[in-house]
């Protein structure tokens, strides 16, 4: 903002929930379910009188008191229902204050794109959250940022146009500059040195490239402070390889297109916590369960704020283990860690689903291999790509197919393929594990 602040109406309402966040952090976890439970019953109130789809699916919640038990016993939501309902879950009544609608689409990494209808003041609530998000982290707001990531929309039209825009939300910030994520690492690395930024803005699964690029090149990123990631899960030891190389911290964000940002690493501790003013998140198993601290389960979300298209215990596909309180004093709940999709899991013979844990960035201890992915098409058999440099040893290949098996809990058999390049999933990411197998 320019001094004097006198902010048009957006920024003065994104200004005005920033400082109701600051204070609502703090909150105990009852108090805030109780005021998540008022919204919730104004939003299913509002869906079953205006929405196709939901009428009669929520009676049985309406005029009750809303408590966790009763809660759950609304059906889940999961893509193929959006699919089918297609403007069945558009609202037939959006209130003329929520302003204009607009229209995104999901990176269908899953294989089912599905488009989403969002409100003017649903946006309005991801600015303040992703302004809480730079607050949390120190953030000098008169810096240059750096963003690769799968262009789109604005974003896409700004590169070819050679324009910036301002990476803050509701304030004259420094300029942030886009770079594709899909042209070669060679190219990203030659942008950021001469861009010479003080935050990075990438996917996590991008980083690795980076890093193995300048440290081949005897280089690092001059004036960088900051990388913040987000798109998919980080792979461990990525945080600590960061400081390392680059000597710079990396916090995560996590986020998907259906609902903005969802939860955003705690400024003291690597671990997540949620914005519950904006969105319920339930972690739960296969019987529909509230998972327990350390137990993995799929992710439901429930947009608090969009009623354009309302979203109820919508199933987004991701895997992730909830935690214990954090001892940072907020009162929003906990996400330990995030392992990624359904997809990204692989399958026992006797139907179990797990997330291995190794990653390219622990198996390039054991080879020197620049990337890698495992790939199950059976429920028996995984096929493990390379993209190495040089042909590996028949040691260096044993001891790969030790890690990988060593995570598994099963003697998969494993074939080695060598191939001159992985590509990225539609939404601009790389992914280390990918099953082909569906059991369900």
């Amino acid at each position: 903002m320019i001094w004097p602040a006198i902010p048009d109406d957006i920024n003065a309402t994104v200004l005005a929930l920033a400082k109701q966040l600051a204070t609502s952090q703090w909150w105990s976890p009852d108090r805030i379910w109780a005021h998540q439970a008022r919204q919730l019953k104004n939003l299913c109130a509002f869906a079953a009188r205006s929405t196709p789809y939901y009428r009669g699916r929520l009676d049985h919640i309406l005029g009750e008191d809303l408590t966790p038990e009763l809660w759950r016993t609304v059906p889940i939501l999961g893509r193929q229902d959006i699919q089918q309902a297609g403007t069945g879950l558009h609202s037939e009544d959006v209130p003329a204050t929520h302003g204009a609608m607009a229209t995104s689409h999901t990176s269908g990494s899953t294989g089912r794109p599905i488009e989403i209808n969002r409100t003017s003041y649903a946006t309005v609530f991801v600015r303040a959250i992703n302004l809480r998000y730079h607050i949390w982290h120190g953030r000098d707001f008169e810096s240059t940022s750096a963003s690769i990531r799968n262009l789109r929309g604005k974003m896409l039209q700004d590169y070819e146009d050679g324009k910036t825009g301002l990476w803050v939300p509701s304030f004259r910030s420094g300029p942030m500059h886009a770079f594709p994520i899909t042209r070669p690492i060679p190219e990203q690395v030659d942008w950021l040195m001469e861009l010479k930024p003080q935050y990075l803005v990438t996917h996590a699964s991008n980083m690795p490239h980076l890093m193995d690029e300048t440290v081949q090149r005897g280089i690092r990123p001059e004036g960088l402070r900051e990388v913040s990631t987000m798109g998919d899960c980080i792979p461990d030891g990525l945080r600590e390889r960061c400081r390392e190389v680059w000597g710079v911290p990396l916090h995560d964000l996590y986020s998907c297109q259906e609902s903005g940002l969802l939860a955003m690493e705690c400024p003291e501790y690597p671990h997540y916590h949620v914005q519950s003013e904006s969105v319920l998140i339930e972690i739960v198993d296969e019987n529909g369960a509230l998972c327990r601290p350390g137990q993995l389960g799929r992710v439901l979300i429930t947009d608090l704020q969009n009623l354009a298209m309302p979203l109820i215990r919508y199933e987004i596909g991701d895997y992730a283990e909830p935690g214990e309180p954090c001892t940072c004093g907020r009162g929003l709940p906990v996400i330990k860690r995030i392992v990624g999709r359904f997809r990204n899991l692989l399958v026992l013979p006797d139907g179990r689903r797990f997330y291995p844990r190794f990653t390219s960035v622990t198996l390039t201890k054991v080879a020197p291999i620049k990337q890698m992915q495992l790939v199950q098409h059976t429920l028996t058999k995984l096929e493990a790509k390379f993209v190495v440099d040089r042909a590996l040893t028949e040691d260096e290949e044993n001891r790969l197919r030790e890690e990988i098996l060593g995570t598994t809990d099963h003697p998969y058999e494993i074939d080695f393929a060598y191939v001159d390049e992985i590509p990225r999933s539609p939404g601009g990411k790389y992914e280390d594990v990918v099953c082909l197998v569906d059991d369900r």
